[in-house]
């Protein structure tokens, strides 16, 4: 197996209307960060972090022609905070999991998201010997709703299925011993999970809050990681979850040694998850697609493509997206077009020049070639979030220095790809910043798939 290098890398109503390529979602001096997308028809949802904590969403009821902000996720619970994840069943019901501490809460809009309303909550009672389920995952069919978490403390995926009636079963392991970030989607009655492993106990996740205790721990897996390998595995479920196959291994991931310059230490140290795989299927071919961060063979930091067949035999061997020398490239998200059309999200860093812009790479052949566009018309400077001392502290403290969250939203139909993102281009003017700072928000683009 080709070994891989890979970084270490989380008002009012307003109606807000797309006349170009892309547009600013949701803008201003609080953060806003960490989308997560999808649709159903003609209505778009993209749920985020706005602030420290706090979930909200903006809705489009006409594929991205407009949006409008919605606010917290959900106003009749007690809380909405933590980091989103959404899913959309195939019956159009949407599906928004919140993990914040050590509970993850799933709710569920039947109004085209006008309102979000709880279904059930894993809570700390659900799973005694557990510690924060984060990093989550969830996928929804008809009735069944299955969320998939990482347990920091113990290094174990879990499984917890439910249903509109509530919380149902779980935590199922479906791995344990040093294993991480684990996503889950369905096709044709299977699960799919991919995930991340080590050979040797990650000893180093101390009980730590959240969020400030989390902060530290991009540094903390990078210096793990430089003297231990981990695998990019796979695995799949007949029986909804109950038992799972062997896992399949596509890649190794090595952490380099030395990480040289103030812009390289950003993408190797500064962001929280970088081992984050993400999966879609090609539901005409049966294919199951998985992207992930690696090493090309100048050492930087690159965006990778696998394709397996539903029984997880290897059609398509890893392989860079849309190579370019001297650009780092991280946290990956892909969708998959009505007519089989893959659509790769990611983040590049010029580190001549410090800045990050979003691209979008497309593949008409099942992944074994892609184009590639710029997104983003503006690029963004490197984040600096923590370092910049005001009179109450840090920019932000809770967050590592660099952060620029820790997904990309992407979700595709007949016609576009669409595509929501964290971008620093805008300036906040604020008290403790009277000339400006660079700000943290929300931008929004649709791309013709053709």
């Amino acid at each position: 197996m080709k070994k891989f290098l890979l970084f270490l890398a989380i008002s009012s109503c307003a109606i807000i209307a797309l006349s170009q390529e892309e547009v600013c979602l949701r803008c201003g001096p609080p953060l806003q960060f960490s989308p997560t997308l999808t649709g159903f028809c003609e209505t778009l949802i993209t749920a985020y972090v706005e602030q420290i904590g706090i979930v909200s969403f903006s809705r489009s009821l006409n594929k991205g022609e407009t949006f409008e902000y919605m606010g917290r996720v959900c106003k009749m619970c007690d809380r909405s905070e933590g980091w989103p994840a959404l899913a959309v069943s195939q019956d159009g019901i949407f599906y928004l999991a919140l993990a914040t501490d050590n509970r993850v809460s799933v709710l569920r809009s039947l109004d085209q998201g006008e309102s979000f309303l709880p279904v059930f909550t894993v809570k700390s009672e659900d799973c005694p010997d557990c510690f924060v389920l984060l990093y989550h995952s969830i996928f929804s069919e008809t009735g069944t709703i299955y969320l998939m978490g990482t347990d920091l403390l113990h290094g174990r995926v879990l499984l917890f299925v439910g249903n509109t009636e509530g919380y149902v079963k779980g935590p199922i392991i479906v791995a344990e011993n040093n294993a991480f970030f684990g996503r889950v989607f369905g096709y044709q009655g299977r699960l799919y999970s991919s995930f991340v492993q080590w050979s040797s106990p990650v000893d180093f996740l101390p009980p730590i809050g959240i969020p400030d205790g989390l902060a530290p721990l991009g540094d903390l897996l990078v210096q793990y990681c430089e003297r231990h390998p981990a695998q990019l595995l796979v695995t799949l479920s007949s029986d909804g979850g109950m038992t799972w196959t062997p896992p399949k291994s596509m890649a190794t991931l090595v952490i380099p040694a030395k990480v040289e310059g103030k812009i390289a230490s950003f993408i190797s140290r500064g962001l929280e998850a970088p081992f984050i795989p993400n999966m879609a299927v090609d539901a005409n071919l049966g294919q199951i697609y998985v992207v992930f961060q690696g090493a090309n063979e100048q050492g930087n930091m690159d965006v990778y493509f696998v394709g397996l067949d539903k029984d997880l035999e290897v059609t398509v061997p890893p392989r860079r997206i849309c190579h370019e020398p001297n650009k780092e490239r991280f946290l990956p998200n892909i969708a998959v077009a009505s007519d089989g059309t893959i659509g790769v999200a990611f983040y590049e860093l010029d580190k001549k020049q410090g800045r990050i812009e979003l691209w979008l790479g497309k593949s008409m052949d099942g992944g074994r070639s892609f184009s590639c566009q710029r997104v983003s018309k503006v690029p963004s400077p490197v984040p600096p979030v923590a370092g910049q001392p005001t009179r109450s502290g840090h920019f932000e403290p809770s967050l590592p220095s660099g952060y620029i969250g820790e997904s990309i939203g992407i979700w595709a139909d007949e016609t576009n790809f669409y595509l929501v993102w964290t971008d620093f281009r805008n300036t906040a003017i604020t008290p403790d910043y009277p000339q400006g700072r660079p700000d943290m928000d929300l931008y929004f683009a649709r791309i013709p798939i053709r």
